[in-house]
């Protein structure tokens, strides 16, 4: 009976050590993928920078783009109110990021991009006192 406990007992510590080292391979696997990605993405952005000669931006640096523009150009502001499919054009925005920045959700915007200046924020005033109530 000892031979037998001592046996099951072998099989459980095991089993749970090759439970943790496949907990372990599976989160290394994870980040090894996600920075496989990252430098993709990053060698296409620049691939593509190559061949057009144009920065493509990031999510949040296009944000802050369209927002300092916005601020500064007021032919712009007024696209972006008028057509915002059509003024957005070119940024690389999400279709989230897009629909934030034409409602003027201020709160989703500084929590992709962190707080606001005035003058990014500028726009987004501007979006707000148009809704009517």
């Amino acid at each position: 009976m000892k031979r037998e406990e001592a046996t099951v007992l072998l099989n459980e510590m095991v089993d749970e050590q090759l439970l943790e080292a496949k907990e372990e391979v599976e989160k290394e696997v994870e980040k090894a993928v996600d920075e496989k990605l990252t430098e993709a993405k990053q060698e296409i952005m620049d691939a593509v920078e190559r061949t057009l000669g144009e920065k493509i931006l990031s999510g949040r640096e296009a944000i802050l783009a369209v927002l300092e523009r916005a601020a500064n150009d007021s032919d712009f502001m007024a696209e972006l109110s008028d057509n915002p499919e059509q003024a957005l054009r070119g940024y690389g925005l999400t279709s989230e990021e897009k629909a934030a920045i034409s409602s003027g959700d201020i709160r989703r915007i500084e929590g992709w991009s962190g707080k606001l200046t005035r003058e990014q924020s500028k726009w987004l005033w501007a979006r707000l006192q148009q809704e009517r109530w």
